[in-house]
């Protein structure tokens, strides 16, 4: 019988997983073109049907969110914070800046010019 020459396995590398939240388990995951559009009722139907409407909802209230989020429309949403007294969820600065400058922001220093071309060529 002949001999058999068997490569090594590669190694079996653990990825890093990132632990699962309850946005994993919505109705709506891998449907996100129906949830920005003036046609919003296709997406209220699949919340209606969501086991986690209520966490999303919570979410949706807290987290400035554009179209429709947690059963509700733009609208519904601002009408519940008024109603409600809750705050208008503000958005993060460092979310879209680059991150000099929200450093140099945080340490109330001046910007060089060239950080202040490349902020106002974006907007």
């Amino acid at each position: 019988m002949a001999e058999r020459h068997l490569q090594p396995a590669p190694p079996v590398v653990d990825e890093p997983r990132r632990p699962p939240t309850w946005m994993d388990d919505a109705a709506c995951r891998g449907k996100s073109h129906l949830f920005d559009g003036p046609d919003f009722e296709p997406a209220v139907e699949i919340c209606r049907t969501c086991p986690v409407l209520l966490r999303c909802r919570a979410w949706a209230l807290e987290t400035p969110v554009a179209g429709v989020a947690g059963g509700m429309t733009e609208e519904d949403r601002l009408f519940h914070r008024v109603a409600n007294l809750m705050p208008e969820p503000r958005i993060d600065a460092s979310a879209f800046l680059p991150e000099e400058v929200v450093a140099a922001d945080l340490a109330n220093e001046a910007l060089p010019d060239r950080h202040l071309r490349l902020v106002w060529s974006q907007i």
